[in-house]
C-alpha cells in the first residue's frame, strides 16, 4: 500500500497520523470506506505498525499490539454532514487541511458542513503511546514528535 492522492469526492472512513522520521511531522494515512464495510483501527494498523516499524527500524511485532499509541480518527457522513471524529492529539491549525483534503472534504468544509469533534474513542491511550514513544525513541507531540531524551548512564 502507499501513499495515495487526496481524494476528490468526499469519503467516510478512518485515518492514522504516521510520524515521519525525516520531517518529524506527521503523514495522514487513510483507509476509505467501500460500500457496506466499516473500516476498524485495529485491522488497518497492521498496515499502519509495519509503516511505522520500517520507518524507525525497530521489530513491528514490539508495537503490534499498540494500535491506540499515535494519533488516528474517523470520519463519517451523518446524512448531509461530515463529522470528523479526533482524540484531540494534533493540532488541527496544522493538520486540518490535510485531512480534509484527504476525504475529499474541502469543498464541503467551505459550506459549512463539515463538524470536528473530540471522541475520547479516538485518543491516544497512555499504554499504547507509552509503548510507541519507548520502542520508537520519541516523544509524540500535537504537531510531530521530538527525539526521547537520552537518559545518562549510571556508572
Amino acid at each position: 500500500m502507499q501513499k495515495k492522492k487526496a481524494q476528490t469526492e468526499p469519503s467516510a472512513g478512518i485515518y492514522y497520523m504516521v510520524p515521519d522520521p525525516k520531517t518529524k511531522k506527521y503523514e495522514v494515512h487513510t483507509q476509505l470506506e467501500e460500500p457496506g464495510t466499516d473500516p476498524v483501527h485495529l485491522y488497518f494498523w497492521d498496515y499502519i505498525s509495519k509503516l511505522v516499524a520500517s520507518r524507525f527500524k525497530i521489530p513491528q511485532e514490539e508495537i503490534s499490539d499498540a494500535y491506540t499509541g499515535i494519533p488516528r480518527g474517523r470520519v463519517v457522513d451523518h446524512a448531509g454532514m461530515w463529522i470528523i471524529a479526533h482524540g484531540n492529539d494534533v493540532d488541527l491549525a496544522v493538520y486540518g487541511a490535510t485531512i480534509l483534503s484527504e476525504f475529499g472534504l474541502t469543498h464541503v468544509a467551505q459550506l459549512s458542513k463539515v463538524r470536528w469533534e473530540v471522541d475520547n474513542h479516538e485518543r491516544m491511550l497512555p499504554q499504547d503511546r507509552g509503548i510507541v514513544e519507548s520502542v520508537c525513541g520519541m516523544q509524540l507531540t500535537k504537531t510531530g514528535y521530538v527525539p526521547a531524551p537520552v537518559k545518562p548512564k549510571r556508572e
